[in-house]
């Protein structure tokens, strides 16, 4: 029983439970802000903590996120497996975001930038289409490479659009879709 409680001990001060604080934050401000049924584009690492913290909101289950990975690249599970670019011009993604009524685009800082894709994307976010409406920090005790956000809103007016949005599975060799309200 000494045993245990010192090892419990040990592991209490030495080695603290894992954790990344922010994305919370993030995703209260990006419910706060927007209207009903809006879209949010997320380009960053953690995806999932952000998604999770939003569907957390009881009162803001309407929201959709959409993940720019998933429109911009073909990752099969994680980038060391290797990763394929949609070959999108700047323009094109431009168009893309406003095609799907995007009303906030929540974008990591620097997020995979040594990719076409990805610093194109970048580009169209510093460009006068957008405008940096909020910034937040990430901390917490996991080594992370997800330092910084920065919130962007449309400086147009975002029309929302019905329509089909699919996606390439590399992982089982596929696509998947669905339909967007």
């Amino acid at each position: 029983m000494a045993v245990g409680a010192g090892v419990l001990g040990w592991t209490v001060v030495y080695d603290p439970v894992p954790t990344v604080m922010g994305y919370k934050q993030m995703a209260d401000y990006v419910a706060d802000r927007v209207p009903a049924d809006a879209r949010v584009l997320f380009s960053g690492y953690r995806d999932g903590n952000f998604a999770v913290d939003l569907r957390m909101r009881e009162d803001r289950r309407d929201i959709w996120t959409i993940r720019a990975d998933k429109l911009l690249l073909r990752v099969a599970i994680e980038r060391r497996r290797g990763v394929g670019e949609a070959d999108y011009s700047q323009a094109q993604i431009a168009a893309l975001i406003r095609t799907l009524g995007i009303d906030l685009v929540v974008a990591q800082d620097g997020f995979w930038a040594d990719l076409t894709e990805m610093h194109r994307l970048a580009d169209v976010l510093a460009g006068p289409d957008f405008t940096p409406v909020a910034h937040f920090t990430i901390g917490g005790t996991m080594g992370r490479t997800d330092k910084s956000f920065t919130i962007y809103r449309p400086n147009y007016p975002v029309e929302q659009k019905t329509r089909t949005l699919e996606f390439d599975m590399p992982i089982f060799g596929d696509r998947i879709g669905g339909q967007l309200r």
